[in-house]
């Protein structure tokens, strides 16, 4: 199933990361963050209506995470387009993935207020 992710998916989805060993340049080894620094990175994520976190679950757990972008469009009718830039999957699976899928998406209607992330 995949789903919108929420604050309680933050440590699967850095966990995921990890098992990826995605941080590898010295400016982002360099970098401490707290639980609250990412809680607030992912409110921010949260409040701009073009981007979607999402996390695919496998019996319950949290197996995968991807990045949907919802862009504005002229062509196609102005019906926005989607892309999937990057998708991880955990330990097992095929690992990481660039999707780079850009596809319109007609009947998608941007939404005033989003639900939770």
């Amino acid at each position: 199933m995949v789903r919108l992710a929420t604050e309680e998916d933050i440590p699967h989805i850095l966990e995921l990361c990890r098992q990826l060993a995605i941080t590898t340049s010295q400016v982002e080894l360099s970098r401490s963050l707290s639980l609250d620094d990412y809680r607030r990175i992912f409110a921010e994520i949260c409040a701009a209506p073009e981007h979607e976190l999402l996390v695919a679950e496998y019996q319950g757990e949290v197996v995968g995470n991807m990045v949907l972008l919802i862009l504005p469009n002229l062509s196609h009718g102005a019906w926005p387009w989607w892309r999937i830039p990057s998708s991880i999957t955990g330990t097992g699976a095929e690992g990481s993935v660039d999707c780079s899928w850009i596809m319109p998406w007609p009947g998608l209607e941007r939404r005033d207020a989003k639900g939770s992330c």
